[in-house]
């Protein structure tokens, strides 16, 4: 069992790729068990692990595992599902992150929010997926990178290409700093060929300062 293992995932219909070693992070975990081979497990057609748990809300699982910080955008409203699925999955710490969250938005007090942009470059096609509020697009734009994706209005293209150095400079002028990054390599099962996608993936992170209306 190699730890720097690529693993495809397809959790309720939505696929993600990680290491081994991020999966086993947590030995008694859920997925620990899972990919120590511990517990059964089953695949889809293309090789994919299948999880049969809420797909969107599995990246704020995986990117707790990555770095063991639970970060949400300003206008996440699901704490108590995912509260559901950090108790299934029974990852050290994400339980209780999960619940200081919702205590934390209960008080009617001074807090900090946390602004994410997730960045995913296909670097086998140089295709981009960029996961973010509508309004920090918008300042993207505003920060000049609309010359260079002229295209951008409240979503970002994802066919495009696209100077990584360019896209972080402009996040880094909206003062989004660099949390964590990762990198591997996905192959997967196509009719009778296999598919390789290599990928770079990045989360950035800013604090907003706010008061809560009492």
């Amino acid at each position: 069992m190699k730890m720097d293992e690529i693993i495809g995932l397809n959790v309720g219909g939505h696929l993600y790729t990680t290491s081994r070693a991020t999966l086993t992070r947590f030995p008694d975990s859920m997925l620990g068990s899972m990919f120590s081979d511990r517990l059964p497990t089953a695949r889809d057609l293309q090789g994919n692990y299948v999880i049969d748990r809420d797909g969107p809300l599995f990246r704020y699982i995986l990117n707790f595992l990555r770095t063991s910080t639970l970060v949400l955008p300003d206008d996440f409203h699901e704490l108590d599902m995912l509260a559901t699925e950090a108790d299934f999955y029974q990852i050290p710490g994400l339980t209780e992150a999960v619940t200081e969250g919702q205590e934390r938005r209960l008080r009617p007090e001074a807090k900090r929010r946390q602004k994410i942009i997730e960045a995913e470059l296909n670097t086998t096609t140089n295709t981009w997926a960029i996961l973010t509020d509508k309004e920090i697009l918008q300042e993207l734009a505003k920060s000049g990178l609309e010359r260079h994706v002229p295209t951008m209005t409240d979503r970002f293209p994802s066919r495009l290409y696209l100077r990584k150095e360019v896209l972080f400079r402009h996040v880094s002028l909206i003062g989004f700093k660099l949390h964590t990054a990762s990198h591997g390599l996905h192959e997967y099962q196509q009719d009778a060929s296999v598919t390789a996608k290599a990928f770079q993936y990045w989360v950035f992170v800013r604090d907003d300062n706010c008061l809560d209306d009492i």
